[in-house]
């Protein structure tokens, strides 16, 4: 199996162009940071909810005859869920957009057609689960540039050379950053019983299914951001004092679907957002929703297997990952 390594690239705000400098590095309190050791299945896109942005009309004014049929659909069709899927929203277009969780997913792809032949809503969209990020490219060797960088002694960051490259002992010479600056982690699974995670979780909230318990990519994303540093157990979280607020929304080990648990991440204040799932939505719906985030304040930090290339990324305070292969 190849042993894999993603981080989170830095990037300097005074201008369009997409510049990773040693500064803001250094100057940054957290680094966030993935390490997988599974191999990806490319292409797996399942079903899970629907999203349907209400026309102009119906929002403003919703007649009896759509209460009637929100009614009988959900009567009929065995909708777990339907509800407003952005609450406390300011975008005008994320207000009307309605979240749906059918309990037979297989049936999805025909609530859709029902949806958008009603003539309620001007807009109706899959919300798919998706692969959690893993894979690796080279890069060239950095230069360190710090005379007194700190030391670590954790077995798995001391395995490999990303804590190195990423010249994180340099930054931490800097400052260890400060524990009332939190990052909100939205992957599989988190609980706050991990060895090297004790006392760095705010709070744990959303999907949490126990079953996912042995399911460590939402450890090892949790970790590389905030692992204890210096204690000689797993990883050294390149945050060192950062604190985490975990988000749960894995389908399964290997599938997340983060849109979920993004808006509450973002509706609980977190200025940091960081998203470990490849090939995330680039619908109108999803856009809207990065864009009313980063407007606000909130930096989301995104994968993508380092390669495509996706809509959301050319908006302002989106940061994607980038990667370093350590074979």
């Amino acid at each position: 199996m190849k042993e894999t390594v993603l981080f989170h690239a830095a990037r300097s705000l005074g201008g369009n162009q997409f510049r990773p400098t040693m500064a803001i590095l250094k100057a940054t309190c957290f680094f966030a940071l993935l390490i997988s050791f599974s191999s990806p299945t490319y292409g797996t896109e399942v079903p899970e909810e629907l999203i349907a942005r209400l026309n102009t009309q119906t929002y403003q004014n919703p007649s009896h005859a759509y209460q009637d049929f929100v009614a009988n659909f959900v009567a009929q069709h065995n909708i777990a869920e339907y509800k407003e899927a952005f609450p406390g929203a300011k975008t005008e277009s994320l207000k009307r957009v309605q979240y749906i969780v059918p309990g037979n997913k297989s049936a999805i792809p025909n609530l859709k057609s029902i949806l958008e032949s009603s003539g309620y809503f001007d807009l109706v969209e899959i919300v798919y689960s998706y692969e959690v990020a893993s894979h690796s490219y080279g890069m060239d060797e950095m230069v360190t540039d710090c005379s007194n960088p700190d030391t670590y002694n954790d077995p798995g960051a001391l395995a490999t050379q990303h804590i190195e490259n990423m010249e994180l002992p340099c930054a931490w010479s800097l400052t260890h950053g400060c524990p009332d600056i939190s990052v909100a982690v939205v992957d599989v699974f988190f609980a706050d019983n991990h060895p090297d995670l004790q006392g760095k979780f705010i709070e744990i909230k959303g999907g949490c299914n126990q079953s996912h318990n042995v399911c460590g990519h939402g450890y090892a994303s949790a970790g590389g951001i905030g692992a204890i540093v210096n204690n000689g157990v797993c990883v050294a979280g390149s945050g060192y004092n950062t604190s985490l607020r975990g988000y749960c929304d894995g389908t399964s080990c290997s599938t997340c679907s983060p849109f979920s648990d993004m808006w509450p991440a973002y509706q609980d204040g977190n200025r940091v957002i960081n998203v470990s799932c490849s090939g995330i939505s680039s619908s109108q719906v999803f856009i809207d929703m990065v864009n009313e985030m980063t407007n606000n304040g909130v930096n989301l930090v995104v994968s993508a297997y380092g390669t495509g290339h996706s809509a959301y990324a050319n908006i302002p305070g989106v940061i994607n990952v980038a990667q370093l292969d350590i074979n």
